[in-house]
C-alpha cells in the first residue's frame, strides 16, 4: 500500500519536499496548545480523522516549535507555560494519539524533531533548551516501550536552519558569521538538508534503528573549532 504520512506543526516547511514521496493530509494541530489542556486533548483527538480518511498512518513527522530568546529570569510562567505546551506537551500526546492508531495497524514510524541544543544549550534560550532535551528523553522512552508493538520512534537533531522564522536573526553580521566560523562546514543549514534524514528516519532503510538520534547540523557538534590555522 501507498505510505500515509501524517505531518504537524510547521511541517510544510519543514519537510515540505516529501510532499511528491507521501500522501499528506496538511492539518494545524498546534494552534490552540498554548490554551490547555483540554484543546490539546481535542486536537489530538483528531488523528482519528486522518485514520478514516485514508485507512492508517505510517509515519508521522512531530515538528511543532517555537522559541523565545532571552534571560531566562525574565520570562514570565505565561511565556514560559506556552513554549512548553507546544514543544514538549503537544510534542507527547500526539505522539500518543498517532502510536494509538499504529498499535492497532501493525506498526508505524514517528520521527521528532529536537535541537542541537541536546548536546549543548545555547544562552538565552533556556524553556526551548529545556523542552527538546524532554522530546529527545521521550523519544528514547517511546522507542523502549513501543517497540514490541511495532512502532519505531527517533528524532532528527537539527543545526542552524535558515527558515521564515529564523532569516532575522541570521540576517545580523555577528551572528551570521559566529555561526558560520563554528560550523565545520562553513554555512547555515538550508530546509533541504533535512528532507534527506527525514525520508531515511521514515523509510525501511532505517528499519532497524528506533530511539536514535540523527544530527544534521554540518558538524557544530562534532567538537570545538578554534583559529590555529589563522596562525
Amino acid at each position: 500500500h501507498a505510505e500515509r504520512q501524517f505531518v504537524a506543526g510547521d511541517a510544510g516547511l519543514q519537510f515540505r519536499l516529501l510532499r511528491p514521496l507521501f500522501r499528506v493530509l496538511p492539518i494545524e494541530l498546534f494552534q490552540e496548545l498554548q490554551l490547555g489542556p483540554l484543546p490539546l486533548l481535542r486536537n489530538a483527538g483528531r488523528c482519528g480523522e486522518v485514520s478514516d480518511r485514508f485507512g492508517r498512518i505510517d509515519v508521522f513527522q512531530n515538528v511543532a516549535g517555537v522559541n523565545m530568546r532571552m534571560p531566562m529570569e525574565d520570562y514570565t510562567p505565561e511565556e514560559f507555560d506556552r513554549i512548553h505546551n507546544i514543544n514538549q506537551r503537544g510534542v507527547y500526546f500526539l505522539a500518543v494519539a498517532v502510536a494509538k492508531q499504529m498499535f492497532g495497524q501493525g506498526g508505524g514510524v514517528i520521527v521528532n524533531v529536537d535541537s542541537l541544543n541536546t548536546y549543548a544549550p545555547i544562552k538565552r534560550v533556556a524553556p526551548y533548551a529545556m523542552t527538546k532535551a524532554a522530546v529527545l528523553s521521550m523519544t528514547r522512552s517511546m522507542a523502549m516501550e513501543w517497540a514490541d508493538k511495532g512502532v519505531r520512534v527517533n528524532t532528527i537533531a537539527p543545526g542552524f536552519i535558515l527558515t521564515d522564522l529564523s532569516r532575522k536573526l541570521w540576517a545580523r553580521p555577528n551572528m551570521r558569521a559566529w555561526a558560520e566560523a563554528n560550523t565545520p562546514q562553513g554555512r547555515l543549514g538550508e530546509v533541504d538538508d533535512l528532507v534527506g534524514t527525514a525520508i531515511f528516519l521514515s523509510s525501511r532503510a532505517s528499519a532497524f534503528m528506533t530511539g536514535q538520534v540523527l544530527r544534521v547540523d554540518g558538524g557544530f557538534t562534532a567538537g570545538v573549532m578554534w583559529p590555529i590555522d589563522d596562525q
